[in-house]
């Protein structure tokens, strides 16, 4: 009965109610007219007593545990991150991180996702990604990496090592954009860049090199010769590397700039030691094609040949040249020589010919063919050196070389030879001739040389005979003096003592000298007498040194 019961408004503000009908089976109207019994509103009163006080306890208790299940749920899913940690939180539409070290309230109707911090160690890089977005990035160590709600690590790689004096150019794939990274360094790249060219050497720049760059973004080149280490910027490329151009007092160089203007550096300064200079950036050394002609063999044609000349040497050249020609008297002569000339002014003639060897050799020839037309062949052969010289004067009548800033010193003939075989071969016999008369007269020019030398030596050898027999004869002379000396001494002695022992028997000195005079030819005549009686031969005796006399007879 009581479960059937529902408080109306009235119960609840303490005021008498209507009795309600039972809830049965039966029809309506039976419920209308039921009544309950006595003691069934008795205990309908005292339960409204019970609840009436209980009630505001009750809700009040309600109350407290609605508010203290929040604070409890609350205190439940406080979290401490530490400094590694991180938690994903998962919503329905997106996800967030919590990264520590803090203190947190967690979302209780969220899931969630604890993970730790990547470490990335100094010499790596970790390439991330975000699947959300799609995005890439890289992070380098050291250090302690939080990834975002969507982000996943893709890979570890190690950093790129530059040492000094290297570079690395990265192009970004995504963007196109480029940049330079130069040693030394670690180097961490971007997700999309590739470095295509790999690790780059920087270049030296010293006192005697250099560096064109043309910058890609504007098109414009420049030259850096400051020494030093050299490293393109991002939109720089090197075009070439040159080294300086150096140029002898007696050279020259033509210049030709990006606006095809000429210009001359020639290296005839005060200094006398040359000089240097870097080509600009626009500008280029302008390459000439000169004509090379070879020195002609007997019985060969001469080659004429093509050059590349970039510097111009300006001392006293020697072009070799071969010319065909006729005299007027019908001989056909091929004459080799040189020409010896030399470049004075080289700003004349860069205007004027890209080949002056050619036109001294052309030139020359027109000038030595007028001349031998105009000689017969005996009056060629006569004087080889007035023709040359001829010629000579010809090309320096006009201003042909004056106008190429040229200048031409001689022109020698070193030998012909004729074009017709029979005319080659008188020729031949006549130079043969010549030949051996000149042979002959060397030969006995060489004989007669022979011949005056052996007279030399031999004049020599009497002197040096004439000289010895000059010495001996003072070397007997001076003997034969001391042997001398030596014996009148001792006869001297000999003579004063036997003087000495006959001065008492003698009447006076006179008369002792006398007697020794006297002994000393006597002795002399047997000396003689001896001599000729111990030979063999037959003594004749003159009339006169007997003193005989027959016409007294």
């Amino acid at each position: 009965h009581l479960s059937k019961y529902k408080p109306t408004a009235a119960w609840y503000r303490g005021e008498p109610e209507e009795a309600a009908p039972e809830a049965d089976n039966d029809s309506p109207q039976e419920l209308n007219n039921f009544e309950p019994p006595g003691d069934t509103v008795e205990s309908s009163s005292s339960l409204k007593r019970i609840l009436r006080i209980a009630c505001p306890s009750l809700l009040a208790f309600i109350c407290f545990c609605i508010l203290l299940i929040p604070v409890i749920i609350v205190l439940a899913h406080i979290r401490n991150l530490q400094p590694d940690d991180q938690i994903v939180v998962r919503y329905n539409d997106r996800k967030e991180v919590i990264n520590g070290p803090q203190t947190t309230v967690v979302n209780p109707f969220t899931k969630r996702e604890w993970r730790k911090a990547i470490k990335v160690a100094p010499l790596d890089y970790v390439v991330v990604k975000d699947e959300f977005t799609s995005r890439w990035r890289t992070e380098g160590g050291p250090s302690l990496m939080f990834l975002g709600a969507h982000e996943v690590v893709n890979s570890t790689r190690p950093k790129i090592l530059l040492r000094k004096g290297q570079y690395l150019r990265f192009v970004d794939r995504e963007t196109g954009k480029e940049r330079v990274a130069t040693g030394p360094q670690s180097v961490v790249p971007g997700p999309w860049e590739v470095w295509p060219d790999g690790i780059q050497q920087a270049l030296v720049v010293r006192e005697n090199s250099a560096v064109v760059v043309i910058d890609r973004a504007t098109g414009v080149k420049k030259l850096v010769d400051q020494p030093g280490m050299f490293v393109p910027d991002m939109n720089e490329e090197v075009v070439r590397e040159q080294q300086v151009i150096r140029i002898f007092p007696f050279e020259s160089v033509v210049v030709q700039d990006g606006r095809g203007a000429l210009s001359v550096h020639s290296g005839n300064d005060t200094s006398g030691l040359g000089k240097d200079f870097f080509l600009p950036a626009y500008s280029e050394v302008v390459q000439m094609e000169w004509s090379a002609f070879s020195e002609p063999k007997v019985g060969e044609p001469q080659i004429i040949s093509k050059e590349i000349v970039t510097v111009i040497d300006s001392r006293p050249r020697r072009s070799f040249f071969q010319y065909d020609t006729r005299t007027v008297d019908g001989v056909n002569l091929r004459i080799d020589g040189a020409v010896f000339w030399q470049i004075a002014d080289v700003a004349k003639f860069i205007p004027v010919t890209k080949d002056p060897p050619g036109d001294v050799w052309y030139h020359a020839r027109s000038s030595l063919i007028e001349i031998v037309s105009a000689l017969t062949f005996s009056a060629f052969m006569d004087d080889l050196n007035a023709v040359g010289d001829a010629a000579l004067a010809g090309s320096r009548s006009d201003d042909f070389y004056f106008e190429r800033g040229l200048e031409i010193n001689s022109i020698e003939i070193l030998r012909f030879e004729c074009v017709d075989e029979n005319t080659a071969r008188n020729l031949r016999l006549i130079i043969e001739g010549s030949v051996q008369r000149l042979n002959d007269l060397e030969r006995q020019e060489g004989i007669n040389d022979a011949e005056e030398a052996q007279l030399k030596s031999q004049s020599e050898l009497e002197k040096q005979r004439e000289a010895l027999v000059k010495v001996r004869s003072n070397n007997s002379l001076l003997k034969a003096t001391a042997e001398g000396s030596a014996e009148g001494l001792s006869q001297a002695t000999a003579d004063a003592l036997i003087l000495s022992k006959i001065s008492g028997s003698v009447p006076s000195q006179q008369d002792g000298l006398d007697i020794l005079t006297l002994h000393y030819r006597l002795r002399g005549q047997n000396e003689r007498t001896r001599s000729l009686g111990k030979t063999k031969g037959t003594l004749v005796f003159s009339r006169d040194s007997l003193g005989l006399n027959f016409g007294e007879l």
